[in-house]
């Protein structure tokens, strides 16, 4: 490389890439909670007409809900999620007589702008003692994980896209119409992009799980049917080329390429920009210059083994042409790459921190390290292969050949990044002490950590943990603790989590709304040592705010009667029947206070066996305030907890054990 080059690319770099980073703004990437009403942990003295969230992203409301809980797992919610006021939100109404007590929001969405779904919840007290409550906590909301058919076909889009661009300019310019490997090359590109594109809408309706129909008439199968128009354009002109090496047909290959990678690029991380015409250009750019020197590569590499077999001389003039287009493109992929980097992850101020904070920064690391990797053999081969090209081109082969290989494990880790999460965890914080506990380890038996959490009942609680190592019981010197919270049989309740504070060796704490709802929680405790992230999982159980007392009738031939009397004289009436090995039912009949039967709106029974992991039960409606569950029972001890919504929205939690014995 000359000087006058060097000069150039840096003239290139200011003039190109400074006005993006002044025109750009941070990019979201799926639609996070941006903010709501009520906030996270907020009391309030009065209850809300509505909660309305507003997300960082449009989202799509034939996919998006919010929906609200009371502590008893009851939908509160009076009417269907509609678009909010504020630009990007959502609103649900709430009922006039909305009672004192703690409520959790979960909402699920998908972005009308990249198509991602993600999820989080969040509580609120209405009438709760402000000073029970710690600072504002929110979930950090959670992304499904890409699956291998989402990664496989965004890749499989990817390779049509740099096959098609990359076919056009060696047939316009860097080799001739009539090169080597056209017919195969030109069916591999519109195969790989349509295939792609198909497959990409396949698994975004799998993910969705809605009619195919339903997706292309909303917003968000809107993109896809963009991307897929435009990958067909691409097969047809692939069928073009290699019927006929036309430079019409080259012409079109290569202009349905780059509108190809323009409607990937509306339809990714870059259409949620602001503005998002200049990050959508960028992407595009990035696409095409990629294409050019990643795609451009194979039939270079087809025309030099056919002039090997042909014991040819080496095509001096076709290399040289190549390798000064793919020298200008390395450039501006560069160049863009480092644009759409900096956008999503928030600025030149916190890339790095949120590099090593997501796992879409630790793909996007190993993405940049193979990138370098590939450019440094691409220098190579300008500086060494291609002046002894004239003595034989087999190292300048070998070399090319490590590069495309380089560029398939590009191609595909830019599939899943593009299904990952640029955002990365947002640190919360606490302080406190106990009342419900659990303990537990690890698979691996090197982690113990003991949980408290007080009061114990729905709503906010002081959560304690005490962190230690499995052999010798002393403290382990972690650099973070957090808190995973599931509730056990509602799952229409998002995971939510705490970040717990250090305040002695071994010691964590935090407070929060998480245990927002009656009931079993299974909790992940997750010890982060240094780049080590060890999980415990753990089992909490709200207790029942007033108490429970347990009474038991046994009758000779008949199961066991327990009935569970609560506050306020309500009562459970529960058996198990036949109560032996093998099928049974488990009855559940809720009372009011005056012996009626008391009408559920709803009922969560949870089975825990000794020494196992708790499961909700399918329950069936018998009566009004009458349910059963079956399940099958083997020998052994079982805690059967159950918690209830009453017609007026109030809370019933009680719990029992049953004994199996053997046949």
């Amino acid at each position: 490389m000359n000087r006058a080059w060097i000069r150039r690319s840096i003239v290139l770099l200011v003039l190109g890439v400074v006005p993006i980073f002044v025109l750009a703004s941070p990019a979201a990437a799926h639609a996070e909670r941006e903010s709501s009403d009520p906030t996270p942990g907020a009391v309030l003295d009065q209850a809300p007409s509505r909660v309305t969230i507003v997300f960082t992203e449009p989202p799509d409301l034939a996919f998006s809900s919010v929906k609200v809980f009371n502590a008893g797992g009851q939908e509160m919610q009076t009417g269907a999620t509609v678009v909010g006021d504020a630009p990007r939100s959502l609103s649900v109404p709430l009922p006039d007589d909305l009672a004192d007590g703690v409520y959790t929001v979960s909402w699920a969405v998908v972005s009308s702008a990249d198509g991602h779904a993600s999820a989080g919840s969040f509580a609120f007290g209405v009438g709760v003692d402000p000073a029970s409550v710690g600072p504002a906590q929110t979930q950090q909301s959670s992304t499904p994980t890409p699956t291998a058919a989402s990664v496989a076909g965004k890749a499989m889009l990817y390779i049509g896209i740099l096959l098609s661009i990359g076919l056009a300019l060696a047939g316009l310019w860097t080799i001739g119409l009539n090169l080597p490997g056209r017919r195969w090359i030109a069916v591999a590109a519109g195969s790989f992009a349509a295939g792609g594109a198909i497959v990409m809408l396949l698994t975004e309706r799998s993910s969705l799980g809605v009619s195919l129909g339903d997706l292309l008439s909303s917003d968000t199968g809107r993109a896809f049917v963009w991307l897929l128009g435009a990958a067909l354009v691409v097969l047809v002109a692939a069928i073009t080329v290699a019927a006929s090496p036309a430079r019409w047909g080259f012409v079109l290959l290569g202009l349905a390429g780059i509108i190809t990678a323009a409607a990937r690029a509306a339809g990714g991380h870059a259409a949620a920009a602001s503005p998002a015409w200049v990050q959508e250009a960028v992407q595009t750019l990035h696409m095409v210059a990629a294409s050019v020197w990643i795609g451009g590569l194979v039939p270079i590499l087809v025309l030099l083994r056919a002039r090997r077999r042909a014991e040819a001389p080496a095509p001096i003039d076709e290399v040289l042409r190549f390798s000064s287009a793919a020298g200008w493109a390395v450039l501006l992929v560069v160049a863009t790459g480092l644009v759409r980097v900096v956008n999503e992850e928030g600025g030149f101020g916190s890339v790095w921190s949120r590099l090593t904070d997501s796992s879409y920064g630790t793909t996007l690391i190993v993405k940049v390290s193979v990138v370098v990797v590939v450019i440094a053999l691409g220098a190579w081969n300008r500086l060494r292969s291609i002046p002894r090209l004239a003595d034989g081109d087999r190292l300048l082969a070998r070399v090319m050949t490590a590069e495309a290989a380089g560029a398939l494990v590009i191609v595909v880790t830019t599939g899943l990044l593009t299904g990952l999460n640029p955002e990365p965890a947002e640190p919360q914080a606490p302080p406190g002490p106990a009342s419900i506990s659990a303990s537990g380890s690890d698979f691996a038996t090197t982690t113990r950590v003991a949980l408290t959490a007080t009061p114990g009942v729905a709503g906010p609680n002081d959560f304690s943990a005490d962190v230690t190592d499995y052999d010798t019981g002393e403290p382990i010197v972690a650099t973070g603790v957090r808190l995973r919270f599931e509730p056990v049989g509602r799952s229409q309740v998002a995971t939510s989590q705490l970040d717990l504070a250090q305040t002695g060796s071994g010691a964590w704490t935090g407070n929060g709304p998480q245990l927002s709802l009656a009931g079993v929680w299974n909790v992940t405790a997750q010890v982060q040592v240094g780049s080590t992230t060890t999980e415990v999982p753990l089992v909490l159980t709200t207790r029942p705010p007033g108490g429970q007392q347990v009474s038991v009738v046994s009758q000779e031939g008949l199961p066991d009667i327990v009935t569970l009397t609560l506050a306020g004289g309500l009562q459970f009436q529960c058996y198990v029947d036949p109560g032996t090995p093998g099928g049974n039912d488990v009855h559940v009949t809720a009372f009011d206070a005056a012996g009626d039967e008391l009408p559920l709106s709803d009922l969560v029974v949870v089975l825990t066996p000794e020494g196992g992991d708790p499961r909700a039960l399918p329950v069936k409606r018998i009566t009004a305030g009458h349910f059963s569950a079956p399940v099958d029972l083997d020998a052994g001890s079982y805690r059967i907890d159950v918690i209830a919504s009453g017609k007026d929205a109030s809370v019933l939690q009680g719990w029992f054990t049953q004994d199996i014995a053997d046949a």
